[in-house]
Formats: C-alpha cells, sequence, structure tokens
C-alpha cells in the first residue's frame, strides 16, 4: 500500500473496480476519481451524503483553468448517467460488495460456467453550482470506496496529473494493484483489457490497439514525474503468432532523480511529488539500531517482512547495478553486509527511499528542518 503524504488526498477502492468496464472521457475519470479520494478512510458512507469536487481539485490534476468551469458544468450533465459493468465471479472473494448484487450474485452461484454481468451505477444524486460538484453515490458503489482493510488500490490523487489519457489513468491503475506483488508484474489478456477499458468495435487489429491504446499508455506512465512506477510492456505469442497475454512489468522509478527540464505545466506538481517523496539528510540519517535492520531486509533476509511486503530483493539488487551502485554480495548475507555500510551514508538512504525504503514502510522518526 502506498505510504500517506501528509496533504496528499487519497484514492482507495476495492479491486474488482479496476476490471469493471465503464466508458468515461479523461476529465469525467478525474472527477470521479477526486470524488473518491474525498472520502475519508474510516468513514461510514450513506446515500444521502454529499461529497464534493472543485475546481482546484481538478486543477491540480492538470485540467486548465480557463476550461476547468465548462468541463465541470458539462460533467455534471453527463456524470449522473454514467455506470459500470462487473462480472458476477469478481465478488467471490468480496462478501462486502455482495449485498448490492444479492440477487444477481445468487444466479450466478447456481450457474457459474456461464457469464453473469451486472450493470449499476456510480451516482444516486448529483449537484453543481458554485463551480464545484456534489455527488451522492449508490447503494452499490458505496461498498467499493467504504471503510476498506484489505484487496484495495491505493494511491495519491496527483498521480494522475501526467497521464493525458484515459487509457494511460485505467492501465496504471490497474498496475497499481500489482506493485507491491513480489514479481510486480500485472497480466492480462486483450480480450479482458479490451472489455476493462469499454473499446467495444474500436482498435480491433491488434497492431491498431498497441499503438493508440497500450503503447500511449505506457509512455505516458513512464514520462510522467507524477507516477510511482514505469512499465515494460511484454507480448506473449502462442500458435499461428496469436497474442495470448500482455504482461506489464512494473519497474522502479525513484522520485529522488526527478526529470530536470520538464516544461512549466510539470513544475508545480513535480515540486510537491517531490517534497513528498524525498527526504532531508535529518530524516535519512538511520540509527545504529536500524542500519542492521534494514540491511536483513532489503536483501530478503527476513522471511516475515518480505511475505507481508511483497518486497523483491532480487529486483532490488538488479536496480543497483542498473544506477551504477555497484552491490556487492553473492549471498543475501553478503549483500546485507554491503548494505549494511551503505546505509550509513545519508545520501545513499535518499536515493533508495522511494519506492524501496517506503515499501519497507520505512518512516523517519526526525521531521524536516529539526
Amino acid at each position: 500500500m502506498a505510504n500517506h503524504s501528509k496533504d496528499g488526498k487519497m484514492v482507495r477502492y476495492l479491486n474488482p473496480l479496476n476490471f469493471a468496464s465503464y466508458k468515461l472521457d479523461l476529465f469525467e475519470l478525474r472527477v470521479v476519481m477526486a470524488a473518491i479520494a474525498s472520502v475519508k478512510p474510516d468513514e461510514e458512507i450513506r446515500p444521502s451524503e454529499t461529497y464534493y469536487v472543485s475546481a482546484e481539485d481538478v486543477m491540480m490534476l492538470g485540467t486548465r483553468k480557463q476550461e476547468v468551469y465548462a468541463a465541470l458544468s458539462k460533467a455534471s450533465q453527463t456524470l449522473f448517467h454514467s455506470s459500470a459493468t462487473i462480472s458476477m465471479s469478481a465478488l467471490d472473494a468480496f462478501p462486502s460488495l455482495r449485498s448490492g448484487f444479492r440477487t444477481q450474485y445468487e444466479a450466478y452461484k447456481k450457474h457459474p460456467d456461464k457469464k453473469n454481468y451486472v450493470q449499476f451505477h456510480f451516482l444516486a444524486a448529483l449537484s453543481y453550482g458554485d463551480g464545484k460538484i456534489g455527488f451522492n453515490f449508490t447503494e452499490q458503489f458505496i461498498p467499493f470506496i467504504q471503510q476498506l482493510k484489505e484487496r484495495f488500490t491505493e494511491f495519491e490523487l496527483v498521480d494522475l496529473k501526467g497521464l493525458k489519457s484515459v487509457y494511460a489513468v485505467r492501465i496504471y491503475t490497474m498496475a497499481l494493484q500489482y506493485q507491491n506483488h513480489p514479481k510486480r508484474t500485472f497480466i492480462t489478456t486483450v480480450e479482458e483489457l479490451r472489455k476493462a477499458l469499454n473499446l467495444g468495435s474500436a482498435y480491433r487489429l491488434f497492431g491498431n490497439f498497441k499503438q493508440r491504446i497500450l503503447d500511449v499508455a505506457v509512455r505516458q506512465i513512464n514520462a510522467s514525474p507524477y507516477t510511482k512506477f514505469g512499465l515494460e510492456l511484454e507480448i506473449e505469442k502462442g500458435e499461428h503468432n496469436r497474442v495470448t497475454r500482455l504482461i506489464f512489468h512494473l519497474q522502479p522509478k525513484p522520485y529522488s532523480v526527478l526529470p530536470s527540464g520538464k516544461p512549466a505545466k510539470y513544475e508545480e506538481g513535480a515540486a510537491q511529488v517531490k517534497a513528498q517523496t524525498v527526504l532531508t539528510e535529518a530524516q535519512a540519517t538511520l540509527s545504529m539500531r536500524q542500519i542492521p535492520m534494514y540491511a536483513d531486509w532489503l536483501a530478503g533476509r527476513n522471511a516475515k517482512k518480505v511475505e507481508a511486503t511483497g518486497f523483491n530483493a532480487h529486483a532490488f539488487f538488479e536496480w543497483l547495478k542498473a544506477q551504477n551502485m555497484n552491490p556487492k554480495g553473492s549471498s543475501s548475507e553478503e549483500f546485507a553486509g554491503w548494505l549494511r555500510a551503505e546505509l550509513a551514508s545519508p545520501s545513499f538512504v535518499q536515493k533508495i527511499y522511494n519506492p524501496w525504503l517506503k515499501q519497507l514502510g520505512f518512516r523517519s522518526r526526525r521531521r524536516s528542518g529539526s
């Protein structure tokens, strides 16, 4: 799970929403994500409760000021009718979601071999005025975002700012579900992904689908200074050269090395992200107790920590090599020894903080400026 930033708005929802099929444009999706981010983690949501998204919330994600009010007004007319389609098999591991689909889920369980998709709406009511949209969520949608305890996707709303394609947002949020898995891979089929993206008959030829959807999404996710990782796409083929699976490998992308020379439109957001994800020298100074503990964790020598966090010590070792940090060790014990020496240096801790130390739950005891 992502670490909470002090001021960052967090988006949280149960994993099945990632693969629900729905069609929203980029602005509408930004508004929906901002609405979800307005829900507090332990809050009990009622259909009568209204949650607001302001022009400032959407401008934070990249919408220009001269466009935002007209776009909000338009979205207020279209979002109320927006809906998603979900397979009942996706609810097997999520009892909390079944209450809103009781009849349909029971029908599916009687005939599990048959496809059973159900359409539901996000919103029970919508209002617009004074430059903000008010949302009332439906009883079917509320369990996706209410009092989440496990198997949910979580990210900072600002993660989406550098993504200019709705498909880049969707694929990024799908991949987020796998960021703490040991192999850090998101695997799907062309058919599954097309259905989730609600493409209908568009881009039927795989070459067009790859060029217009996959390549654009991967390029934007990798180029954005706000996303938590990059993606490398592997295309698996079977008989007759037919594409069988799409494998997205999540690649480390530490924010401590932010892209330089970004266009002016990135500067404010990049500064915000950097402030949230880079340690000061004081914060990066580990105690004598922390150094051997984190060295063992980073070297994969604590099985319980590896299982709990999904940390991949081999991927970390390879990343260090790619960063020309020359890691040493033919065994985990030797690697941990090398790490103990390196972790004594605050500059090394700063370099590996995101995503590696963050994944292990590192939190500095020293405040910035102390």
